[in-house]
């Protein structure tokens, strides 16, 4: 009957949004209670992790070497210098490919895998090495294939009587390299790419070096002359462009019987001071050499 009246059906409206608000006030605070009790457990769990932290952090500094870290450390440090010096030492095999080829070796940043630095170690550079190698010494053959009937002499010669080409100093040509070597007993002097000896060759190296010396006196007739390559070279492009090198320098001794006569292959003292053993690596002839006597009793 009282919802017929307004006013009634208005209360009963007004009542039920107040019993409404009054169960989800309720259910908030048994939210906010259950909250308040997990937050308690939590922060229990998390006394007792910083504790267990703190005994494992204990029981570690106990087990393990103070130095430990900087041992690892300098391990480390080794390890990337000792990588940097194998990438430093093919660079270079990488650079004696273009000195035997006569053209640049790009394969470098492949075979030692340049682009992906993490992943270099011992067998990557290992590797590399042997492919580089391969390649260097595949290169070599080519050109001996193709100038090996044009050598002098021709490598099937029987190098005991070989003479191979002369080159003459006079006091003409090379004035002060004589003046210097009959004073002091050493001289000085360049083979240019440009000299007429070597006209219309290419890829000019030397596997055996002779330096006769007229006019040089001893007691008993001995010449002992001592040859060093004195490390800068220049050979000639195609294109007629110089490329420079820089070595070690290369020192042989050259004996000989003057009294058996001079430039006769015969006159050497065969494995007495001889030249660079089979397999070395061949010098550029263009270069600056020098000839130093021993003072042998010599005039």
């Amino acid at each position: 009957m009282y919802q017929s009246i307004p006013e009634a059906r208005k209360a009963q409206t007004s009542m039920d949004d107040y019993v409404r608000k009054i169960n989800y006030r309720n259910a908030k605070i048994d939210e906010y209670n259950a909250l308040w009790a997990r937050l308690g457990d939590l922060q229990g769990q998390l006394s007792k992790i910083n504790a267990d932290k703190d005994s494992k952090a204990i029981e570690l500094a106990r087990s393990e070497k103070p130095i430990l870290a900087h041992r690892v450390a300098a391990f480390d440090n080794l390890y990337s210098r000792a990588r940097g010096t194998g990438l430093k030492y093919l660079y270079r095999m990488g650079r004696a490919y273009s000195f035997w080829a006569l053209k640049p070796y790009d394969e470098l940043t492949r075979v030692c895998k340049l682009l992906n630095p993490d992943s270099i170690d011992f067998t990557t550079l290992k590797n590399a090495m042997q492919e580089i190698k391969n390649d260097c010494a595949s290169e070599i053959e080519s050109v001996y294939a193709t100038l090996r009937k044009g050598s002098f002499p021709d490598e099937d010669a029987d190098r005991n009587v070989a003479t191979g080409i002369t080159v003459t100093l006079t006091r003409e040509s090379h004035p002060e390299f004589i003046e210097s070597l009959k004073d002091e007993g050493i001289g000085r002097f360049e083979l240019p790419p440009t000299h007429k000896a070597f006209g219309g060759m290419a890829n000019l190296r030397q596997t055996e070096v002779r330096a006769w010396i007229h006019g040089l006196k001893t007691n008993n007739n001995i010449h002992v002359v001592i040859i060093t390559h004195c490390g800068p070279e220049s050979i000639i492009t195609t294109k007629n462009k110089p490329i420079n090198f820089q070595h070690d320098t290369v020192t042989v001794v050259f004996r000989y019987d003057a009294s058996l006569g001079l430039e006769n292959p015969r006159a050497i003292f065969a494995g007495r001071g001889a030249p660079p053993r089979r397999g070395s690596p061949r010098q550029e002839l263009c270069a600056d050499w020098t000839v130093h006597t021993l003072a042998l009793g010599h005039s």
